[in-house]
């Protein structure tokens, strides 16, 4: 397997006159991901529950496993406020063949942002923050360099022009909030309101340094959300990851491609896209757009979307295996969970903030944070981002709804929407509001930002419901 590796990038250098310095890290990188693409499930060990109602849920999941290349993976969904599909299976590490067990926790990226929006909202509703004031008005230091008039939504909305700091931050950093609030307090912004542009990996760092402000160094985003939030409602969801847990963790399986194409001169990379779409080494080319741009060392996007503040290169999202990495707070992408978590927190968010009996958040609060305030292409992704008021994501489709969505495919959203149901007896038709949620969390990443096995996930699961309107 490594010699048809290395004949290939060997093909594609020689055709270009390109030296590519690939390490022997690189390639075990290369050929760990060429293993979990091998590995065939003719009769996966899917374990869990699922309603019959939702059974082509279950066989999209299956589906996944033998057809798709999935290695270990959770779904789960909520309706009304009922858990109705709880499905696990695969490996959370597959050079060991260890199996994907009902605690597996997995590390899920960029769905621990719209955590960290939920803990703003929750002390918007508290009174102690308002969407509509600056943020130098909670954080004086704030104001510094031009931020003064920048206000809490437009943070959230991804307007702050803070992507990327000009120092470089370390994983020691990251463990004294002190220092990330004066970094941020110091940095002054790459561009200003209106423009908006995805802060991939300082979004959280922004809100849990003010988390600390506000409340006088007793909480950050981490410690908020587990106490507030997770305890009070019981999800396994970790923003800083204990110890004790790792036992239960799965590996992250990524994509090496981008690590290795950014050591590539750009105009070999242009040359080569066409061909790596082809062989499905990038699943879509829609995201070509991207990696060209994150090509050029120059380019906002690759200081905003390729350097970390944990001084590894984003690219390489193996690293995210480290346990320096996950030990530490960092919100914007190393969140810890699973979809039976996810899809719990959410179901309480799409009941109006309240499941079983606990309310985390004030309906009204939450109807306006999940209001959508930025829509279009986003000025760093190059692909349409729609942004709540609150700091989430919104989705259009299968049906309109909010939350989180991780690199690789990870997704975690809540949803109201209307069907039709026909009385059996006497035929009559009412129209009936079903607020469900939905998460999803896998080991194995697709290599862009539309993945194939997600959608199949989403299509199954939204099409359960006859009768949309």
């Amino acid at each position: 397997m490594r010699s048809s590796v290395l004949l290939i990038i060997t093909i594609f250098v020689a055709l270009n006159g390109w030296i590519l310095k690939l390490t022997d890290e690189d390639v075990e990188k290369i050929v760990s991901y060429q293993i979990t693409k091998d590995l065939q499930f003719e009769q996966p060990h899917i374990q869990g529950h699922c309603d019959d109602k939702y059974k082509k849920l279950k066989e999209a999941f299956e589906y996944n496993f033998k057809h798709q290349n999935e290695v270990g993976a959770s779904v789960a969904a909520y309706v009304d406020g009922k858990k109705v599909v709880d499905l696990w299976g695969g490996y959370r590490n597959a050079e060991t063949k260890t199996k994907w067990e009902e605690d597996t926790l997995q590390l899920a990226f960029s769905n621990g942002k719209s955590v960290c929006s939920l803990c703003i909202a929750v002390l918007v509703d508290r009174g102690i923050l308002d969407y509509n004031t600056p943020v130098a008005h909670y954080w004086p230091d704030f104001a510094k360099n031009g931020k003064e008039n920048i206000t809490l939504k437009q943070l959230l909305t991804h307007q702050a022009g803070l992507s990327a700091l000009d120092e470089a931050v370390t994983i020691e950093d990251l463990k004294n909030p002190i220092r990330i609030k004066q970094l941020f307090a110091d940095q002054k912004p790459l561009w200003l309101p209106p423009k908006s542009g995805y802060h991939a990996l300082t979004f959280g760092e922004l809100l849990s340094s003010l988390i600390h402000e506000v409340t006088k160094g007793e909480y950050t985003c981490g410690k908020f959300f587990r106490k507030e939030i997770a305890e009070k409602i019981g999800i396994d969801y970790y923003i800083g990851f204990p110890e004790e847990l790792e036992p239960r963790l799965g590996t992250v399986y990524a994509a090496p491609f981008i690590h290795a194409v950014l050591k590539l001169p750009r105009s070999f990379v242009c040359k080569m896209l066409p061909f790596v779409c082809e062989l499905g080494i990038i699943e879509n080319p829609a995201d070509s757009a991207l990696l060209l741009d994150i090509t050029s060392v120059y380019s906002l996007a690759y200081r905003s979307l390729m350097y970390s503040p944990v001084n590894y290169n984003a690219a390489d999202l193996s690293k995210y295996n480290d346990r320096a990495i996950r030990e530490v707070e960092f919100p914007s992408a190393s969140g810890i969970g699973n979809a039976r978590a996810l899809a719990k927190l959410y179901a309480a968010l799409s009941m109006g903030g309240e499941l079983d009996g606990v309310r985390i958040i004030g309906e009204k609060t939450l109807d306006y944070a999940t209001q959508v305030e930025i829509t279009g292409v986003d000025e760093l992704m190059k692909f349409p981002m729609n942004k709540t008021r609150g700091g989430f994501l919104h989705f259009g489709n299968p049906e309109p709804s909010f939350g989180g969505a991780g690199m690789g495919g990870s997704l975690s959203i809540a949803s109201k929407f209307n069907v039709t149901e026909i009385d059996p007896n006497t035929g009559k038709a009412t129209i009936v509001t079903k607020r469900v949620s939905f998460s999803y969390v896998m080991n194995r990443l697709c290599p862009n930002f539309r993945s194939e096995r997600l959608y199949r996930l989403l299509a199954a699961f939204f099409g359960s419901f006859e009768n949309r309107i």
